[in-house]
């Protein structure tokens, strides 16, 4: 019986330690946090982690449904509207994550944060944001994961 639990627990064990790195863990993906945002059953206001390919510098940061997309729009850039710009959310409030963001530019990441919408006002400019869906990295929830 001995042997049989420790079997058991060995087998526990290698089943907890080959899934996601810790901190990796995601509720969403870019796509179906964007589909719920669509549907209205994104989690609005509330924590969120969504995984996706990050793109962080001083004149963007957005998180990306996959790195393909992020190509894609930027060879083509479509005009305001066009669906494609629907692949996207954009990151806010990062300033205490930055170096981390910069570090993961051009990764696969998973980030926390608080899911809110930001529509500019028509004289705001908006400097890198590819979405009015973002995510806050400005309270204690927030956290970004790489491999």
């Amino acid at each position: 019986m001995k042997q049989f639990i420790a079997i058991v627990a060995a087998g526990c064990v290698a089943c907890a330690t080959t899934g996601a790195p810790s901190g990796l863990a995601a509720d969403y993906d870019v796509r179906s946090i964007l589909s719920a945002f669509q549907a209205g059953t994104a989690p609005q206001g509330r924590p969120v982690s969504v995984s996706g390919y990050l793109t962080f510098g001083d004149d963007k940061h957005n998180l990306w449904a996959s790195e393909k997309d992020c190509r894609d729009l930027r060879e083509a850039v479509p005009p305001p509207g066009d669906p494609a710009w629907r692949r996207c959310v954009a990151l806010a409030d990062y300033g205490r994550f930055r170096s981390k963001l910069l570090k993961n530019d051009g990764k696969s990441v998973v980030i926390t944060g608080t899911l809110v919408r930001h529509v500019p006002d028509p004289d705001e400019i908006n400097l890198g944001a590819c979405s009015d869906l973002q995510i806050s990295l400005g309270g204690e929830v927030a956290r970004v994961a790489a491999p």
